[in-house]
């Protein structure tokens, strides 16, 4: 499940206005690059159980992938390949709710990353190490 999901992520764009043309187009992605395969439909059907969130399994997935975005947030905002403006900036997009949340609490760039990323979380290791990443310094 997670070799297919890292194929969605690393092969469909991110540029969509809603979460089911992003996930449509991450099904049509991932069709394509495994076509030929023998083992194509269970990879298919990896990727939908994967989407669902409602397994045990796809639930781990869930967040061992916001825990991985997190890591390469804080990468790149300590690397300062990622800076304060840009990330308040994105910020904006998370819906006024969140982002009146999160903005105030935004000291470095990878915050609002993984602020927004923590709200996933249904375990509390995964909580732990989301705050132990963000309070990463060099």
């Amino acid at each position: 499940m997670l070799v297919v999901k890292e194929l969605d992520k690393e092969f469909t764009p991110r540029e969509y206005s809603t979460y089911e043309e992003r996930r449509d187009n991450a099904f049509k992605t991932v069709s394509k690059v495994t076509e030929g395969l023998v083992k194509q439909q269970e990879l298919m059907d990896l990727l939908e159980e994967s989407y669902q969130k409602e397994t045990k399994e796809a639930k781990f997935l869930n967040q061992i992938s916001k825990l991985e975005s997190d890591i390469q947030a804080k990468i790149y905002d300590l690397s300062g390949d990622f800076k304060l403006e840009n990330a308040l900036e994105d910020a904006k997009y998370y819906g006024e709710e969140l982002s009146n949340e999160i903005i105030p609490q935004m000291k470095n760039a990878s915050d609002g990353w993984i602020l927004y990323d923590r709200k996933s979380y249904t375990d509390e290791i995964f909580k732990s190490l989301s705050e132990d990443i963000q309070n990463l310094e060099e």
